[in-house]
C-alpha cells in the first residue's frame, strides 16, 4: 500500500516581475513592477489586466530574494525604492503608481 502525501503547507516563493502594456500608447517606455507571494506571476497579471481587455507582455520575473546570500526577501515596495532613489529611476504618476 502506498503512503499517503502529506502536505501540511504549500511552499511560498516571492516573485518579483515587470511588465509591459504595448497596445496602451501612454505607457510607452513605461513598465509595471509587481510582486506576488500567493500566486504564479502569470495569475497575478491576469488579476491586474484582464477586466480591463489589456493585453501585457512580461518582461521579466526572479525570485523576490535579496542576492547577497542572506536569504532574506523583499517586497516590489522595496525595490520601487531602489530604483527612485538609487538609481534616479522616474515613476510615472504618483507615488502609489508601480509605473517606471
Amino acid at each position: 500500500m502506498a503512503s499517503p502525501k502529506i502536505q501540511p503547507f504549500t511552499p511560498i516563493v516571492p516573485m518579483i516581475y515587470a511588465y509591459t502594456t504595448p497596445e496602451i500608447k501612454r505607457h510607452d517606455g513605461w513598465i509595471k513592477i509587481g510582486y506576488t507571494d500567493k500566486q504564479t506571476v502569470q495569475e497575478r497579471i491576469k488579476q491586474q489586466t484582464h477586466t480591463a481587455d489589456v493585453r501585457a507582455q512580461l518582461e521579466w520575473q526572479d525570485n523576490a530574494m535579496y542576492k547577497d546570500g542572506s536569504g532574506e526577501y523583499f517586497h516590489d515596495t522595496d525595490f520601487h525604492n531602489y530604483l527612485t532613489r538609487q538609481k534616479g529611476v522616474e515613476k510615472q504618476g504618483d507615488a502609489k503608481n508601480e509605473w517606471f
